[in-house]
């Protein structure tokens, strides 16, 4: 996280790092490449730093709420990056995570208990003692040492470079707590497919939520929660790994599939989820 500070010397660290290593002439190249995308992904992040009106920051913080029942309980977070203000007596947030991976994310398999990194980040928040009435913003994924891309001759290749490292996530529907995170949300330089129509509606692509739909999810995240408390308690470990569509999640980054006694009868195949309609209520308000 110290990348992103102004007082941040690339060219000192990268030498400092590099000395303590014994290279190949391939981890050599390979360095090199890797370098040039830091300093994109630096880049990137300081526009968005300069840019934004949520200039108060949280790095890589520990974030708490107690669980507590006949023994003590905490339920515990670490968020990459936490991104406020208090602007007209709101406190504004935004949570960004960082992803070597390929950054994707619906909110459809939180009905089950899974891909909830995102809006568990944000239950902390709204839970948790950083802010007293905090307003949500948006919460995103940033995908850092990208491939190489497909080139296209009309745009130049930082920009695309640029562009691979837009957030991917959720963002507020509320306009008027967005633009302080991104003014450019109507036609976003930040923020992946973030687009707004010349009649002012956020086009059918965009993921926005509304505070009614947040305030179901961080109430079902805490069912969730609750549950699997009680389920560790009870000494509850069933192998029933669940499958969603033709994707066997629950084994999917298991550390101990190799050596586990799952059968295929033990394996849960649950309804895939297009829309947030497990929340109940009125989810288009």
């Amino acid at each position: 996280s110290k990348c992103f500070n102004d007082d941040f010397d690339l060219d000192k660290e990268w030498d400092l790092f590099v000395s303590k290593l014994e290279l190949s002439n391939k981890d050599n190249v390979l360095l090199i490449k890797l370098k040039e995308e830091l300093v994109l992904i630096i880049k990137f992040v300081k526009n968005l730093h300069n840019e934004t009106y949520l200039i108060n920051k949280k790095m890589e913080e520990k974030i708490y709420i107690d669980k507590s029942r006949d023994i003590d309980i905490s339920f515990m977070g670490i968020i990459d990056k936490c991104m406020y203000n208090s602007i007209d007596g709101e406190d504004l947030v935004a949570i960004v995570d960082y992803k070597t991976g390929n950054p994707d994310i619906n909110l459809y398999n939180v009905a089950y208990g899974i891909d909830m990194q995102l809006p568990i980040y944000w239950y902390l928040v709204k839970k948790g003692n950083w802010f007293n009435n905090p307003k949500f913003v948006g919460f995103y994924l940033e995908k850092i040492l990208h491939g190489e891309i497909k080139r296209d001759k009309s745009k130049d290749y930082e920009s695309m470079k640029l562009d691979n490292l837009k957030l991917v996530g959720y963002s507020t529907n509320d306009k008027s707590r967005l633009i302080n995170f991104d003014k450019t949300y109507d036609n976003s330089k930040f923020i992946k497919s973030m687009r707004v129509k010349n009649d002012g509606e956020f086009y059918s692509y965009t993921k926005v939520l509304s505070d009614d739909v947040l305030d179901m999810l961080v109430n079902y995240i805490d069912n969730v929660i609750e549950e699997n408390i009680t389920d560790i308690l009870d000494c509850k470990f069933d192998i029933n790994p669940k499958k969603i569509g033709m994707e066997n999640i629950g084994c999917k980054y298991c550390k101990y599939k190799d050596v586990c006694f799952v059968k295929n009868e033990d394996i849960v195949e649950l309804k895939e989820y297009s829309d947030l309609s497990f929340l109940g209520g009125d989810i288009n308000a």
